[in-house]
């Protein structure tokens, strides 16, 4: 056994180690806090609440990108309905802004049930609430025992708390789909499930700044967690192939912490006067910038992550690498494929542990070279 296969294989016992002593803490939550709430009979409309509850605490961008389209979709059927987020304080000036919320009720990063408490005193009565996390944690149970909602919407379905249980019901279904839950119980049948890409003024001229003059393919070869991350060979594998067969330049998207890895990455590829990395002060660099890089390039080569997102959301065509899946109840690819007509994926061998670094470059050369020529036939060379 390998020094490298030695420490994943390490790191995968310590992290079964936190589900079992996490699986006890949730058991204990629910046994003290979860109780079934009552059912509404009489019609929503009906119902004096206005207020819409989406939680939202968890950070997750990718996440937040693909649940966009609710907020539109919602104010669009009813512009009374008043959208009250809890989110931390990263999230606040997105969901004001540019989803379109009433309201962001922050929640720290671990929030204690004290922090709970407040939240669901400052949130106050609605009519609906909706948590879409697969398997909620203590903190996740005992929030929505406290929060004061005719209907919580969740995909947990063994939380007695959610009255409307949409896991087993949406099994199966890419998450955009799987949210749509609340629209039908809106009374709404037809909706645009278009995401919604922020725009930041200051960022977008920022970017035009040293915006390369060529077209531009964006490559991420870094998710959360190491199972979603392309090691340093195959990246450099994947850009030479990307710098061959294309007159396009690369981008390597990287945030300030792994700013090493692309300089070397750069370094390696035999024509490295092609390939750009991003600003390097993380002083001036915002989600923002984020999302004007993507909105420049004409095509996206990423790893399962938000990226894939954020290009789907702006028409971009994307080549996205996956793990397959792991057993009957793994959904994965299903729940977060890109929701394109403009994408292709290509999933990682399957191996264990399990790592998206398992893709084999000549099934990826096949099936990017097609993607070129059917999604960005005016790059290919």
């Amino acid at each position: 056994m390998t020094s490298l296969n030695y420490h994943v294989r390490t790191k995968i016992f310590l992290h079964r180690l936190q589900k079992y002593r996490d699986d006890i803490r949730r058991a204990i939550t629910l046994f003290f806090f979860d109780r079934e709430r009552q059912a509404v009979l009489s019609q929503p409309d009906l119902i004096p609440r206005k207020q819409i509850v989406l939680v939202r605490w968890d950070a997750k961008l990718g996440d937040t990108i693909v649940t966009s389209w609710l907020f539109r979709e919602i104010l669009k059927h009813d512009p009374s309905l008043q959208l009250v987020v809890i989110a931390p304080e990263s999230f606040k000036s997105m969901f004001l802004n540019d989803m379109g919320a009433d309201r962001v009720v922050l929640a720290p990063k671990r929030p204690t049930f004290a922090d709970i408490r407040r939240i669901a005193k400052e949130v106050g009565p609605a009519q609906y609430a909706m948590h879409m996390a697969e398997h909620l944690k203590p903190t996740d149970i005992y929030l929505l025992a406290k929060l004061d909602s005719h209907y919580v919407i969740g995909l947990d379905d063994d939380v007695k708390a959610i009255n409307i249980k949409a896991g087993a019901l949406t099994q199966g279904q890419h998450f955009a789909d799987k949210v749509s839950v609340l629209m039908q119980h809106l009374g709404v049948n037809h909706f645009d499930q278009s995401y919604i890409v922020p725009f930041d003024a200051e960022a977008e001229a920022r970017t035009d700044a040293w915006w390369p003059k060529r077209p531009v393919i964006i490559f991420n070869p870094i998710g959360r967690g190491h199972a979603r991350q392309l090691s340093f060979a195959k990246s450099v594998a994947v850009v030479e192939y990307i710098v061959k067969i294309t007159s396009a330049d690369v981008l390597v998207l990287t945030d300030p912490s792994q700013r090493t890895f692309a300089q070397a990455l750069k370094q390696q590829i035999s024509q490295n006067e092609r390939v750009f990395l991003t600003l390097p002060d993380p002083s001036v660099q915002t989600v923002g910038d984020l999302f004007a890089n993507i909105r420049r390039c004409q095509a996206m080569v990423s790893v399962d992550t938000a990226t894939v997102h954020i290009a789907t959301g702006l028409n971009k065509p994307v080549f996205a690498f996956y793990n397959p899946q792991q057993n009957d109840q793994d959904f994965s690819f299903v729940n977060w494929s890109p929701r394109s007509a403009c994408s292709a994926s290509q999933l990682a061998k399957r191996l264990d542990p399990q790592v998206v670094d398992a893709i084999d470059l000549r099934e990826f050369q096949h099936s990017f070279l097609k993607f070129v020529e059917e999604f960005c036939v005016e790059l290919k060379v």
